[in-house]
C-alpha cells in the first residue's frame, strides 16, 4: 500500500491542487480509484464503528485494486473549506431475519472527503460464489456525481458537471439509504 501512496501522490496532489485540468488515462483513473478506495477503507479502520465488512479490506490487500462488486463516484467540493478527512459510513448489511435466499452477503456504502474531493462508494460482499449483483443508486444523486469505478468513462478533474456543497454532501450521504443491489433494498429496516 505504500507503493500505491507514492505512484497515486503526484495525481493525488495534483487533484488536490485544482488549477489544472488534469486528464485521466485508464491506468491514471484505476490508480486514483486504488488510492480512493484504500483510503475510505482506511478512515473506516479508524472510525470507531467501521461500515465495511472485514472480508473488504482483504480483497483489497490482495488485489491491490477496488472489488468489482462496488461502485465508486466522485463529485468536487464546494462547501466550507475543513482540515482533515470527514466520512459518513453505512453498514449495511446482514439481510433481516429470517434471511432471504437471494441476499447472502453484506452491503456498505462510505461517503467521504478530502479538501475538494468527494468520494462515495457503495459495494456487496457477497459470500460464496462471487456472482455480480446490480447496485443500482438513486437518480436523484447522479446529477451530483461522475463515475470513478468501475471504468465506464474517462473523466477529467475538477469534474465540470458535478459539485457539491455542504448541502449536497449531506444529500449524497443520506441517499445510501435508497441503494439497491440485485432489486433489494441494502439498508435493512426493522
Amino acid at each position: 500500500m505504500a507503493e500505491l501512496e507514492r505512484v497515486a501522490g503526484a495525481l493525488i496532489k495534483r487533484i488536490f491542487d485544482e488549477k489544472i485540468i488534469v486528464p485521466f488515462t485508464e491506468t491514471d483513473q484505476l490508480l486514483v480509484a486504488t488510492w480512493c478506495f484504500k483510503t475510505a477503507l482506511m478512515i473506516q479502520y479508524l472510525s470507531p464503528e467501521s461500515s465495511v465488512p472485514p472480508m473488504v479490506y482483504h480483497a483489497l490487500y490482495a488485489e491491490r485494486r477496488p472489488p468489482t462488486q462496488c461502485v465508486m463516484m466522485v463529485a468536487r467540493y464546494t462547501g466550507h473549506d475543513h482540515n482533515g478527512a470527514h466520512s459518513i459510513g453505512w453498514h449495511l448489511g446482514p439481510p433481516p431475519t429470517p434471511p432471504r435466499v437471494e441476499y447472502d452477503g453484506e452491503g456498505y456504502g462510505i461517503t467521504f472527503f478530502i479538501q475538494k474531493l468527494v468520494v462515495q462508494i457503495v459495494g456487496y460482499w457477497r459470500r460464496g460464489p462471487r456472482n455480480q449483483m446490480t447496485i443500482y443508486i438513486p437518480s436523484r444523486i447522479a446529477t451530483l456525481v461522475q463515475p470513478l469505478w468501475p471504468m465506464v468513462e474517462r473523466f477529467a478533474w475538477p469534474p465540470q458537471r458535478t459539485s457539491v456543497d455542504d448541502a449536497g454532501l449531506e444529500q449524497l450521504g443520506v441517499a445510501l439509504r435508497d441503494v439497491r443491489i440485485g432489486g433489494l433494498p441494502l439498508i435493512w429496516t426493522p
